[in-house]
């Protein structure tokens, strides 16, 4: 009885606190998607392309985390070009959270987001392609 107690709790406790520690990231990528607007804490207007007139373009993560509190980083990405890292608070198992670009119209091309995890490396990226309003 007292060995599958402990079982469960190193199971539930402990498991994730190791894994973190080994270097696994605590943290998972459910969807990701780029959008115009967040409204009610969901995306709005979402899509692969956008206008270069659009003004502004957020980056929508839903996440799950082995832990209740962790962090992730948005990292942007223009024509390969580092332009921003925005640092995230995760503070649920089940977790939304967005970042935001203000969009210069000269900047059309290929962008992309990178999210990290708080143990380092990428845990999923995904791009978007700005293009000009004349077309």
């Amino acid at each position: 009885m007292y060995l599958n107690k402990l079982y469960i709790f190193v199971l539930i406790v402990l498991f994730p606190i190791l894994s973190f520690a080994m270097g696994e990231s605590p943290v998972t990528v459910d969807n990701m998607v780029f959008c115009t607007a967040i409204k009610d804490r969901n995306p709005i207007g979402t899509g692969i392309s956008f206008l270069n007139s659009v003004g502004k373009i957020y980056c929508f993560t839903k996440l799950s985390s082995a832990l209740d509190t962790t962090s992730i980083s948005h990292i942007w990405y223009w024509n390969n070009t580092h332009i921003a890292t925005v640092d995230l608070k995760v503070n649920g198992k089940s977790w939304r959270t967005w970042s935001s670009k203000t969009i210069i119209e000269e900047w059309t091309g290929t962008w992309r987001v990178d999210v990290f995890s708080p143990v380092g490396g990428i845990i999923h990226s995904q791009e978007f392609l700005l293009r000009p309003s004349s077309e």
